[in-house]
């Protein structure tokens, strides 16, 4: 078994050094991402909302798989400081370029930029970036697109494609959700307040003030095909806390990619998807030409917000609606797994074998004595360290970390397996969804289940699917189950992956409330094989 560990050594040694090769060998993309603030109202309510070159949702970034992207952030706004997350991309072999603040890097400053360059030569398909700085993922999000090669392309038998990104929205502004979240008495951020497709919707009664040149003003997405074609509809959950649910009536869906990894096609009759995973399904124009209104909405919770509408137009279409339906489709059974439990990846997993003990990570949110609530995992509740931890593993100061924010430390190339855990419900007696994301690797979804985990449960390898964002999933006492006896737990989910790319590295709920709240762990992977910093690198 270890032979296999030191194979995906190898491998994973010519791969960082295919990464950082000469930019002159590859072809090198680059990207200006300006970020700037002023009022908005993605939902026709006005607030302060986010820019990135002057766009609100981001812009997408598309690039080649072979392709190396060089990116300067330019942080414009008047007082926060900021990183910028490629989220899912691996940045094998540039760990420094994980724009993780705390963890890769000290966040940019106000007035202050920063230049990433990595490759994403072994790895293609849907993407996104975002903020990763306190709760400011909010609203600084864009798409990322790695194209496959044509050959495979072609293979996938679409005419063009689309993308749309799904998000939710408060009235408030980030900082008043994290005051909340940090203080005593304890203030949840609740339920969002619309439901945005590319950056917009609309709100009932909507009444627009006078808003600056260039705002961004609500409305609803507009995507239009032509009659006959079949589309790739790359569709990004880039929301803050919703599970979302999206709908597009009368077209039947294939989904043939998920986080990067290409899929058998499955047809599905509504998408599932959490927050910080991607999907791309096909559809093929061949309705009546003529509207139709897609919907998303939140699953997993009480209730979800009612506007999250956008318009499938067909080019040939001889009216067009402006109103949508007076209600969004039945959420239908919200049943664990349902749709990915259908999936196959399209070509065999190759899944390694087991090394040594499955790391058993549980979690849940506890009652702190200052008055103060926290979500802990392995007993920990998370803290963020004032200093970038791979700075400070190259500064040698991490054994001067505390306790609450120091790394656990894996093997270079040791195959890894992890059990989320979630023990007990919130505070309120209610089990949640959770979105596990991981940075740096891509690891196998090994399933999930009821209860308490235990040895005697065998993985499903022959179906495992390589993704970095995975579901652990309520199994009792959500908002609209019946509640079952106080300790059993609320559901598990298993996830493998081999730790072959040295540096920091973050596996966190991406509710980004949850991660504000202390529910992450850190890894540093192969510590004595970690690429020395670059020259200039910029320590804020």
């Amino acid at each position: 078994m270890r032979l296999f560990g030191l194979w995906i050594w190898i491998l994973s040694s010519v791969l960082a050094l295919a990464a950082a090769e000469p930019a002159s060998r590859v072809a090198v993309k680059s990207f200006d991402l300006n970020i700037t603030e002023s009022i908005g109202a993605p939902d026709c309510y006005a607030k302060t909302i986010r820019y990135i070159n002057g766009k609100y949702p981001a812009p997408a970034i598309h690039v080649d798989q072979s392709d190396r992207l060089r990116v300067t952030v330019r942080n414009g706004l008047e007082s926060e400081a900021i990183s910028i997350h490629f989220h899912g991309i691996r940045q094998l072999g540039t760990p420094w370029y994980d724009g993780t603040s705390h963890v890769s890097q000290n966040a940019i400053p106000a007035g202050k930029e920063m230049t990433l360059e990595f490759s994403v030569k072994d790895q293609s398909g849907t993407f996104l970036y975002h903020a990763h700085n306190a709760m400011q993922e909010l609203s600084i999000f864009g798409a990322v697109i790695i194209n496959e090669p044509a050959e495979v392309r072609k293979t996938l038998h679409y005419d063009d494609e689309r993308t749309i990104v799904l998000s939710d929205s408060w009235h408030n502004s980030s900082l008043a959700q994290e005051t909340g979240l940090l203080g005593a008495p304890f203030k949840w951020v609740g339920d969002p307040q619309s439901l945005l497709t590319n950056g917009i919707t609309l709100s009932p009664n909507c009444s627009y003030l006078p808003m600056p040149q260039g705002a961004t003003t609500g409305g609803y997405a507009v995507t239009i095909v032509e009659p006959k074609k079949t589309y790739r509809f790359r569709i990004i959950n880039a929301a803050t806390l919703n599970f979302l649910r999206f709908d597009i009536p009368g077209h039947t869906m294939r989904v043939i990619e998920a986080d990067g990894t290409l899929l058998k096609p499955t047809k599905i009759d509504h998408l599932e998807l959490n927050a910080g995973q991607r999907y791309s399904v096909l559809i093929t124009a061949d309705q009546e030409a003529k509207d139709y209104w897609m919907s998303s909405q939140a699953m997993w919770r009480k209730a979800s917000a009612q506007n999250g509408w956008s318009i499938l137009r067909y080019s040939n279409a001889k009216t067009q609606e402006s109103t949508p339906p007076a209600a969004l489709p039945a959420r239908g059974p919200e049943i664990p797994s349902w749709m990915e439990d259908q999936l196959r990846p399209l070509k065999p997993p190759r899944v390694p074998q087991q090394e040594g003990d499955t790391r058993f990570y549980n979690f849940s949110q506890v009652a702190l004595a200052d008055g103060t609530v926290r979500w802990q995992v392995a007993d920990r509740v998370y803290e963020l360290p004032d200093q970038a931890l791979l700075l400070q593993h190259y500064n040698n100061t991490i054994k001067n970390l505390p306790a609450a924010s120091k790394p656990v430390s894996i093997e270079r190339g040791r195959v890894v397996d992890i059990v989320l855990q979630s023990s007990v419900g919130n505070l309120n007696g209610v089990c949640e969804e959770h979105p596990f994301h991981l940075h740096g690797h891509s690891f196998w979804d090994l399933g999930g289940g009821n209860g308490t985990w235990h040895s005697g449960i065998k993985a499903d390898v022959n179906n495992a699917i390589l993704r970095d964002t995975v579901t652990v999933y309520p199994y009792r006492s959500a908002y609209f189950q019946t509640p079952l006896p106080a300790g059993t737990s609320c559901g598990w989910r298993r996830i493998r992956f081999v730790a072959d790319n040295p540096g920091a590295w973050l596996l966190h709920c991406h509710i980004v409330a949850h991660l504000v709240m202390g529910m992450a762990e850190s890894f540093i992977v192969g510590e004595s094989n970690i690429p020395a910093l670059p020259p200039h690198f910029p320590i804020f």
